[in-house]
C-alpha cells in the first residue's frame, strides 16, 4: 500500500518525539531491531547517527521555542528561534566563534527592532547626566573621550554602529531609561564589556581577512583560550538581556 511522503514525514517526527523521552528507550531499541530485520536497508552506524541527530535537533528546537515563548515581539520570534537553534548546534560542535556569532545576532536583532528615533532622543536628552561614579551617561554608552555626540545623534537608527546601538538599548530597555543618577554603573560596565567581547568575536569571525588592532587580536585569543567558561557566561548574558529587555517592552508597540 502506497503512503504519501508527507504522512510518513509526520510519522518520523512523531517517532522522534517519542524516542527523545528516556522512559521510551525500550521503544527505540525494539524499533531498531525491527528495522534491522528488513532486507531493504540494514541499520548502520550512519543511520543511527542520523536518527540521533534528528532527535537532538527536535529537542533543541523545542528548547528554543520555550526560551522565546513569552517574548513580546512576535514578528521576530521565528528568526530568534532559528538563530537560537544554530547557536546550540554550534555549541554541540564546540564551534565557539560561530556560537558567539549566532548568539550576538539574537541580541542585535532584538536591539535593531527596538531602536528608533525615540531611543536616540532619550540618549540625547540624558547623555550629559552624571552617574553615581561621576561619569556621564554618554561616556558609558560610547566611550570616555567620545566627542562626536552631535554627529551620532543626527544619524538615523540604521546608521548607528551596532555596539553603540546595543548599549543604548541596554539603557533604554534593560534599565528602562532609569535616571542616570540611580544607574548601577558597575553592572552597566560589565554588560558593555560583554557586548564588546561578542562584537570582537563576531567581527573577527565574519571578516577573517579584515584589519584588527592589537587589543582586538589579543582579546579574541584570550576569549578563545577560555571558551569553555565563556560558553556559560555568554548564554547567561543572553538570558539576562532578553528577560530584562522583554519586561520593559511596551506591548502596544508590537502586535502579533
Amino acid at each position: 500500500m502506497a503512503i504519501k511522503k508527507e504522512t510518513l514525514e509526520k510519522l518520523i517526527d512523531f517517532v522522534s518525539e517519542i524516542g527523545s523521552q528516556n522512559s521510551n528507550a525500550w521503544f527505540v531499541e525494539k524499533l531498531v531491531r525491527t528495522i534491522s530485520n528488513l532486507d531493504a536497508r540494514p541499520i548502520t552506524t550512519k543511520i543511527l547517527y542520523e536518527i540521533h541527530e534528528h532527535c537532538i535537533a527536535d529537542i533543541i528546537h523545542s528548547q528554543a521555542k520555550g526560551f522565546y515563548v513569552n517574548f513580546r515581539i512576535k514578528q521576530i520570534t521565528p528568526a530568534l528561534i532559528s538563530l537560537y537553534c544554530q547557536m546550540e548546534q554550534h555549541r554541540r560542535n564546540d564551534n565557539f566563534e560561530e556560537f558567539c556569532e549566532s548568539l550576538f545576532e539574537q541580541i542585535e536583532l532584538i536591539s535593531r527592532t527596538l531602536f528608533t528615533d525615540n531611543e536616540i532622543k532619550t540618549i540625547e536628552k540624558n547623555h550629559n547626566a552624571q552617574l553615581p561614579n561621576g561619569k556621564k551617561l554618554g561616556q558609558v554608552i560610547f566611550y570616555e573621550k567620545f566627542s562626536s555626540y552631535h554627529e551620532v545623534f543626527a544619524k538615523t537608527p540604521a546608521k548607528w554602529g551596532v555596539e553603540y546601538l546595543i548599549c543604548s538599548i541596554v539603557y533604554t530597555h534593560y534599565y528602562d531609561a532609569l535616571a542616570p543618577s540611580r544607574l548601577p554603573y558597575k553592572q552597566f560596565g560589565y554588560l558593555k564589556k560583554t557586548i564588546k567581547d561578542l562584537c570582537i568575536i563576531r567581527n573577527m569571525n565574519s571578516h577573517p581577512g579584515g584589519e584588527f588592532n592589537d587589543f582586538q587580536k589579543a582579546r579574541f585569543n584570550k576569549l578563545q583560550a577560555d571558551k569553555h567558561r565563556k560558553y556559560i557566561k555568554f548564554l547567561s548574558f543572553l538570558e539576562d538581556f532578553t528577560v530584562n529587555v522583554n519586561n520593559n517592552i511596551k506591548q502596544s508597540l508590537f502586535h502579533s
